[in-house]
This record gives C-alpha cells, structure tokens and sequence, in this order.
C-alpha cells in the first residue's frame, strides 16, 4: 500500500535591510541554514504547521504584507500574495 506524506526538512533564514524609497537592498542580506523539519498528510495541514511555527496568525488582516509590524517591500509582497492566491 503506498502512503503519500508531505515534508519539509531543513529551511533558510533569509533577512534583508528594507528601505521605503529605495526598496529591499540586496547588499544588506544575510542567510543561515535552520534545522527544523515538518510532516504532515496533507498540504494544507503542512502549511498550517510552518505558519504556527512561524507564529502567523490566519486571523490578522495584515498576514503577507507585513509581520510584527514590519512591511515587507512590494516585491516579497506581491510573491506572497501570488503564493496564497491572492494574486
């Protein structure tokens, strides 16, 4: 009998300075690899334990644009919003 899970092993932490005119700025980045691993029978339920992880909150009206107050720069937004469907 075949048996089809969904997994994330392993993930990178990518940060860059966000600036309000000039945009994100690429020389600003940094990157780390984080051990973290997720498992899951469905998609849906998958994505929901990366979002706890990441402490996102379904209910807040600003979730894809912004994250603890931070604005993400129209780009990031717009693959966010394409990501979810909103697009």
């Amino acid at each position: 009998m075949k048996t089809t899970y969904y997994e994330i092993a392993g993930g990178l932490k990518w940060a860059e300075e966000d600036d309000y005119k000039r945009g994100c700025l690429p020389d600003t980045a940094q990157k780390s690899e984080i051990r973290v691993s997720f498992r899951a029978d469905t998609l849906p339920e998958l994505l929901a334990k990366v979002k706890d992880f990441h402490g996102i909150d379904e209910d807040d009206s600003t979730a894809g644009t912004s994250y603890q107050g931070v604005e993400f720069c129209p780009e990031h937004a717009a693959m966010i919003r394409e990501a979810k469907g909103e697009a």
